[in-house]
């Protein structure tokens, strides 16, 4: 879970604590099975593959943690903090010279009444402006974990509501879209374990999200398994699913305490899983912090060989197996053919919608006099109607149920 310490613009996570009820309802679920929306993890159907993903500290990091489990990642992800005006654009060449999609976690300064009404607009325009500068597409979570309450954008801090997450969401991603075009693949992500009863209130709507990102960690120790649902997504993913118009999804950050030669067995049954549910994306957070247990994989002693294998197996795309190519196009549609050909459906990308320029003002022109002339007349064409694009208008279409900041309230 990410945190941005508040005045500081700089992330890290904190530990999270469980209270008795936690673990009452955690210990309440079928124990030592790995639920998913289709079935167990070992009756999965591979239907597309899930595009492996890493957040080390850095690119040299996360090319050196590729190495040790013998595949490089497809997805490179790290922090930009809050108080920013460009966008690490050379961090990012660095990641895609490596064979990675860049994804990034960043939210504009301000509460969200305030960036909704565009009293941030100048940070948030800056900021687009330099990410479209990158040329190439890449991942953005906004607002990332906005549902937990460790967040300076969480709903219920400084009186932020989920009717303002509506509307500061759909204001970046309007500005981003005038400014970046296509490129920013805008993840809509939230943490396992926050609030979901009034998710369906926040949520933009289809034609302003590219992917739905989950963040869930097995809090896993070397001593025992949790109990319960072990890959902590299925819950989440079953709610958001109910209202989220076909977007896709992915695990923006993930992984497990376990510290013995299990986390790669953990690691197999966890890809097996997202494949089965239809994830796009899993992405491992590869590193340690104060309190908490190691996440990182080349920690686990006995693991590495378990670790190998799970990435071995068929249905993972990552660098190592796949040009930058083939996984920016998989990541602009999310559907898959054999060879790394994009097959035909759903894309990803929603509808770009445009964001109308203010009028300028028109100088009034001194009138010149104009000679008369005997005109030849022309045919004058009869001009054919163009289709209006629905998506071309900034407001939600009107069959789009989230058109509405109350929906379901």
């Amino acid at each position: 879970m990410i945190r941005i310490l508040k005045g500081t613009g700089t992330h890290r996570r904190p530990p999270e604590r469980r209270t008795a009820a936690t673990a009452a309802a955690v210990s309440g679920v079928a124990a030592a099975v790995a639920l998913t929306t289709s079935g167990t993890a070992g009756a999965a159907t591979v239907r597309e593959p899930v595009t492996w993903g890493m957040e080390a500290g850095s690119i040299p990091k996360d090319t050196a943690a590729g190495a040790y489990v013998n595949q490089q990642p497809g997805i490179d992800s790290w922090f930009v903090g809050s108080t920013a005006t460009s966008a690490p654009v050379s961090t990012m060449n660095a990641a895609r010279a490596a064979g990675a999609i860049p994804m990034i976690a960043w939210s504009p300064q301000g509460t969200l009444d305030q960036i909704q009404k565009g009293q941030e607009d100048t940070q948030i325009i800056a900021m687009a402006k330099s990410f479209a500068t990158y040329g190439h597409p890449f991942y953005l979570r906004p607002f990332a974990e906005f549902n937990t309450n460790w967040e300076t954008y969480s709903v219920g801090e400084t009186g932020n509501t989920p009717q303002s997450m509506y509307g500061a969401w759909r204001h970046v991603e309007r500005i981003f879209r005038q400014y970046a075009g296509s490129n920013p693949l805008f993840v809509w992500t939230v943490g396992y374990s926050g609030a979901t009863s009034w998710l369906k209130t926040a949520w933009p709507g289809g034609s302003y999200v590219n992917y739905v990102g989950i963040d869930a960690y097995d809090w896993c120790n070397s001593t025992s398994w949790c109990p319960g649902e072990q890959y902590r997504y299925s819950s989440i993913l079953k709610t958001v699913k109910s209202f989220d118009q076909g977007r896709l999804a992915m695990l923006a950050e993930t992984g497990t305490g376990l510290n013995t030669s299990a986390k790669g067995t953990w690691l197999a049954n966890a890809l097996r899983a997202s494949m089965g549910d239809g994830i796009r994306a899993l992405v491992w957070f590869d590193e340690t912090e104060p309190n908490q247990p190691d996440w990182r994989l080349e920690t686990a002693p006995g693991a590495q060989a378990a670790e190998r294998a799970a990435l071995a197996q068929l249905g993972v795309a990552s660098a190592s197996r796949y040009s930058i190519g083939t996984l920016e196009r998989y990541a602009l549609t999310g559907y898959w053919q054999p060879g790394g050909a994009v097959a035909a459906g759903k894309p990803a990308t929603p509808s770009v919608v445009s964001v109308p320029k203010p009028p300028q003002p028109t100088a009034t022109a001194t009138p010149q006099p104009t000679a008369t002339a005997t005109p030849t007349p022309d045919p004058t064409a009869t001009p054919t109607p163009l289709p209006t694009d629905p998506a071309s208008d900034p407001a939600a279409s009107p069959t789009d149920p989230a058109a509405s900041p109350t929906a379901g309230a």
